[in-house]
């Protein structure tokens, strides 16, 4: 789940698995109470195009949309959509296995490659929890090189 605020309204992202990104929303006021029911704000029939870990930020005057997936060889990658409104129509920006968000095709390592998968990827991050369920994930900051946000 991801939230993300405007004037005047707090937007809750979720997933369903299968195949919809639900939108339900509350004032600022009335934040974290008050949620309305979930709209579907994104669907695609293969449940496997919206996968999990869905991320929405504002850039400039617009707001994207990165929702990881499930590629047709069962690696993850990222796709992403664009939309000047949190209620507004999204517009795929880089949403397959060849011209992803965030995945195995446009992804370069400093030495040997240790994965073909991007998982759980957050756009902006602080800091990382020490413990993730104990899971032997990998950290690794992804840098823009050539991208047109």
């Amino acid at each position: 789940m991801w939230v993300i605020c405007n004037t005047p309204n707090c937007h809750l992202f979720s997933k369903d698995d299968n195949g919809h990104l639900d939108c339900s929303k509350t004032s600022l006021a009335n934040f974290p109470n008050g949620m309305s029911q979930p709209v579907i704000a994104l669907s695609d029939p293969n449940p496997d195009n919206l996968f999990e870990a869905s991320n929405v930020y504002k850039i400039g005057n617009v707001f994207i949309l990165i929702v990881e997936c499930i590629g047709t060889n069962g690696c993850r990658y990222f796709r992403s959509w664009t939309s000047t409104s949190l209620t507004g129509t999204w517009s795929i920006y880089a949403a397959t296995m060849t011209n992803p968000f965030a995945g195995a095709a446009n992804i370069m390592f400093t030495g040997t490659p240790w994965t073909d998968n991007i998982s759980h990827g957050e756009m902006i991050r602080t800091n990382a929890p020490t413990d993730y369920n104990v899971l032997p994930w990998c950290i690794a900051l992804l840098t823009a090189t050539n991208s047109l946000c």
